[in-house]
């Protein structure tokens, strides 16, 4: 709506843009829109380790094996404070994270001392999954 009131706006100007102009602005905004429309965080945690693919700016998952991690736990972040908001981000010195909506995550911290979060709708089940395979013995046996 916004975008549709800018556009009015100049148009009505002696310069305005050009009919290709506006054509290819509203193209633009229409992608964006799409991208954020469609995008998507698949998780996968398993007796191997860790996937995790933001579609559609990650087309293959991101595997983080269980030797590859030194510590991990499911917390409540505050996203816009600690990340600079939703997505994937990797602002502020706190590691990266990958995330769409909410405030829950897993948090990775892995053998080179690097930080990842990734989002979860799901932080009750996600908890259970990792308690599983803690109680079960990773296969390098790190402690989580």
């Amino acid at each position: 709506m916004i975008c549709t009131v800018t556009v009015l706006n100049f148009t009505s100007t002696p310069e305005a843009f050009s009919t290709a102009e506006i054509i290819f602005g509203i193209i633009i905004l229409a992608l964006i829109a799409i991208l954020i429309f469609i995008a998507r965080l698949e998780t996968i945690i398993d007796e191997q380790g860790i996937r995790a693919r933001f579609f559609p700016f990650h087309i293959n998952f991101r595997y983080f094996p269980w030797r590859s991690i030194k510590k991990i736990n499911v917390r409540t972040y505050a996203p816009l404070q600690e990340y600079g908001g939703w997505g994937i981000r990797g602002f502020f010195g706190r590691g990266k994270a990958y995330n769409i909506k909410g405030n829950k995550g897993i948090q990775l911290l892995l053998n080179d001392e690097k930080h990842l979060l990734i989002g979860t709708q799901k932080p009750q089940e996600a908890e259970n999954v990792l308690n599983y395979y803690t109680n079960n013995g990773f296969p390098t046996g790190n402690q989580l």
